[in-house]
């Protein structure tokens, strides 16, 4: 009886000690856990380059201020170059292909001092990878970047790392990585790069490096909340060992079948998500097939008929694409049919949707949009499209159909119109966008 009611206390006294600590962890465990890297000027415990466009045949140049200060100057020169450049590198691990994991970072500080003819600056965080960086290549490190406006301070300070994205000339660069490649990375962050502005006139710059913060998470979020729950489970079984030594063998056998049960339903759950984005992705761009595009379409057809709020569509037909398969091969086209969707995905809102229709005719799914507006989206990707310059040196242009639903109208009427006006946009010439006669 007495070691009964003493292994009882005991349990109560663990108990309460695992609740004192859950609830630091749940209401201080970011604080506590908090870490950050901080780099100044002249630290030994990095390493500072000065680069400028001069390795790309500018003319531009720079030299240290103060090396020990951290700052420096340039003089842009755009005579020989349209887009001159020049800026400080910090190698965190004095390689390119070693750096620091930032996956559990959130923010970047940037304290500078800058004088030029531009009000703006660029800072990239350079990812090296094995898939895409090679040693003898420093711009095969991924660049990821944010510009920032100097007149705002909270533009420089706490930085969210989502706002990163990667450089379109480095995709343009390296266009025949894998799709995961594409996204911005921090898993290996090997450089820290200052850099004027996109687009930086010509002229003299000056620069002042006081400080740069990353803030992170010595472990993040879910694995802190996977360890409180690891180890309630472990007090849990240990308490119900003690009282209970005789049910040992049925409570692991149970433990055991849950945890079997667990993997059993994890692997389904990735057999359903991978099914999934093969039903509903078209395996060559990556972007939706006819299957992915419905949900889109369902919720804006819905918003119109509950709220009037107009869904418009956009088909797009890429021209005369027969002529770059037969000229190039459909590898070549296939590699074109990428480049195209990227294209587009990077230029239309978060709210649109692309997919792919068939062959080179894509779908584009506007909820919430006028005519008007569809127009104006439409016109601004076919001059996209017209301006850009794909792989070779190949130039595509687009034709396209625009159609906004009308009073009750059906979805099946809605397609029929996008395409009689792609229809008028080919018969027309190509290279156009029309909008259905309903709607102008």
């Amino acid at each position: 009886m007495l070691g009964s009611r003493m292994l009882k206390l005991s349990s109560e006294k663990i108990l309460a000690l695992m609740v004192i600590f859950t609830l630091i962890a749940l209401f201080f465990g970011k604080k506590i856990l908090r870490t950050q890297i901080e780099i100044l000027p002249g630290s030994s415990a990095f390493s500072y380059t000065l680069e400028s466009d001069q390795r790309d045949g500018g003319a531009s140049s720079i030299q240290w201020i103060n090396k020990q200060e951290g700052s420096w100057e340039c003089e842009l020169d755009s005579t020989t170059l349209q887009y001159p450049f020049c800026g400080m590198q910090v190698y965190l691990k004095g390689s390119i292909l070693e750096g620091v994991d930032l996956s559990n970072y959130s923010a970047i500080s940037v304290d500078i001092d800058y004088q030029g003819p531009t009000k703006h600056f660029r800072v990239f965080l350079r990812n090296s990878n094995p898939a895409y960086t090679h040693i003898g290549d420093p711009r095969s490190t991924k660049f990821n970047f944010v510009e920032l406006d100097v007149r705002k301070q909270e533009s420089t300070e706490d930085i969210n790392l989502s706002y990163f994205r990667v450089a379109d000339w480095w995709l343009l660069l390296y266009e025949n990585l894998d799709i995961q490649h594409t996204q911005p990375e921090f898993s290996n962050i090997s450089i820290i790069d200052i850099q004027t502005s996109s687009n930086a006139p010509a002229g003299k710059y000056q620069f002042k490096l006081n400080k740069i913060v990353l803030e992170g998470v010595i472990i993040g979020s879910e694995s802190m909340y996977l360890s409180i729950i690891v180890a309630w489970v472990l007090l849990v079984l240990l308490i119900l060992v003690n009282r209970n030594i005789y049910l040992n063998v049925e409570i692991a056998t149970r433990k055991r079948k849950e945890g079997e049960l667990k993997q059993i339903n994890l692997v389904l759950d990735e057999r359903q998500k991978v099914l999934e984005e093969k039903i509903n992705h078209d395996p060559l761009t990556g972007v939706y097939n006819r299957s992915g595009i419905e949900d889109s379409l369902s919720v804006g057809y819905e918003e119109w008929l509950l709220h009037r709020r107009p869904l418009s569509i956009l088909l797009m037909d890429v021209d005369h694409f027969k002529d770059v398969n037969d000229n190039y091969g459909h590898t070549f086209g296939d590699n074109i049919l990428r480049e195209f969707t990227v294209l587009v995905n990077d230029n239309i809102r978060s709210t649109d949707s692309i997919a792919r229709w068939g062959g080179e005719e894509f779908l584009l799914v506007c909820n919430n949009t006028s005519p008007q507006q569809a127009m104006f989206i439409g016109e601004n990707l076919r001059k996209l499209v017209c301006d850009a310059v794909f792989s070779k040196g190949v130039r595509c242009t687009v034709s396209i159909g625009v159609a906004t639903i009308v009073n009750d109208e059906m979805l099946e009427s809605l397609f029929n119109r996008a395409d009689l006006a792609l229809y008028v946009s080919k018969k027309g010439g190509r290279n156009k966008c029309t909008l259905s006669e309903q709607n102008s």
